[in-house]
């Protein structure tokens, strides 16, 4: 009998060794359910279109049933909204439109024009002298949608994902990505009462190009010590993760960010490696260095590495000294943005200016698109994915309030 009871002991041991119990994910409340994003941010508009309008529209303490596939024309003329709907015309400082359904905005400015499809309710008023629109829409929709943007390239690639599980699995890291990263950073444009702006500066919104609704997959987001992280990602790291100190001067130096090589002990290469940007060069003339850091002259360029990346970059010389985003920054602004793709490269002197070799596209910290789609090709699902790229976090569901 006795030692019945003990092989029966052994033999439960055995099964919680071999089939440990999963323990249940952890929870956390979510501050809000809606995100008040400034749409169309990048251009200083003056005039737009609002068509297939379905809903109500208030100002001026009017309230207005709009009829299906009626217009509407918003002019900013001195400090106030010129209004046109169903041939009349109305003056206002503020207008809110509760859309029932999608709505397509048409925008003409001198150097561009478009248009993009919302749904949500739409605010909109004169700020810094200009039509300035802010969209409350549902986080989860928005999620979904800017998940999509950020990683359409990838997505759209017939040739990295062998199955729908794989581009499962790529996707769902992205959009717990996104949405950790959202719940860190709200607020970030306070001074028009919006979250978040939709243009790179936080994250790329497009407006609806695939999602609305559908899928309510749990609202799982990274947590570290309790608090939600903000999870950075990029396209490409070359190669090479650091902290976001090393882009950021002034950014904590989180523990949770992966620094070194963005190989996985399973892989004998990069995992990265298919990414377009995984090497390029690009030529800078001597002039125009001079020009944009306003130098008389160029002895050299010396580079200052941190956790194998760029940190700074120094002016032998001169008295200048750049963090790294400045440099990128002034770069970017004066001669396009694809000229310095990331901050890991080296510089070679030439005869007519400065050679820059290259790898990856971004700042190398957080997640690597690339990386983690090359990961979820390996069939490593999202959980072992954001645990790669992020490590010692835990991935908590999320409730909202």
């Amino acid at each position: 009998m006795r030692n019945l009871k003990h092989n029966t002991y052994i033999y439960f041991l055995m099964l919680f060794v071999l089939f440990p119990v999963c323990s249940q994910d952890k929870e956390i409340e979510l501050p809000q359910k809606f995100l008040r994003l400034n749409i169309l941010s990048k251009y200083s508009l003056e005039k737009i279109n609002i068509r297939d309008v379905k809903g109500k529209l208030y100002f001026n303490d009017l309230s207005i049933s709009l009829k299906k596939n009626f217009d509407i024309q918003l002019r900013k003329i001195n400090n106030r909204l010129l209004l046109k709907y169903d041939g009349k015309e109305y003056s206002s400082e503020h207008l809110i439109l509760e859309a029932d359904e999608i709505f397509t905005i048409n925008y003409t400015t001198e150097n561009a024009s478009g248009e993009r499809n919302y749904s949500g309710r739409l605010e909109i008023f004169i700020f810094d002298d200009r039509l300035q629109l802010v969209l409350q829409t549902d986080i989860e929709h928005y999620v979904k949608n800017t998940a999509w943007a950020e990683s359409k390239n990838i997505l759209e690639n017939s040739e990295l994902f062998s199955s729908n599980e794989e581009k499962f699995n790529f996707t769902r890291a992205m959009e717990i990505s996104v949405r950790s990263w959202v719940f860190s950073n709200l607020k970030r444009h306070s001074e028009i009462d919006a979250d978040l702006c939709d243009l790179t500066h936080c994250m790329f919104y497009p407006g609806i190009i695939k999602f609305q609704s559908g899928d309510r997959s749990p609202a799982e987001v990274m947590v570290h010590e309790g608090k939600i992280i903000s999870s950075y990602f990029h396209s490409s790291c070359g190669g090479v993760l650091s902290g976001p100190e090393v882009f950021w001067e002034k950014h904590f130096p989180y523990s949770y960010f992966r620094k070194g090589e963005d190989r996985f002990q399973k892989f004998s290469k990069l995992q990265c490696e298919k990414s377009p940007h995984n090497r390029w060069e690009s030529h800078v003339s001597e002039k125009e260095l001079m020009r944009i850091f306003n130098l008389s002259k160029i002895e050299n360029i010396e580079l200052i590495r941190k956790q194998n990346r760029i940190h700074r970059i120094y002016f032998p010389g001169s008295n200048l000294n750049l963090a790294f985003s400045e440099f990128s920054t002034r770069m970017g602004k004066d001669l396009g943005w694809n000229v310095i793709k990331s901050n890991l490269f080296d510089v070679k002197k030439t005869q007519r200016g400065y050679i820059f070799y290259g790898r990856g596209l971004g700042h190398g910290v957080g997640l690597c698109q690339w990386g983690s789609a090359g990961m979820a090709s390996e069939s490593y699902d999202y959980r072992e994915i954001l645990e790669f790229y992020f490590p010692g976090i835990d991935i908590a569901v999320g409730t909202y309030k």
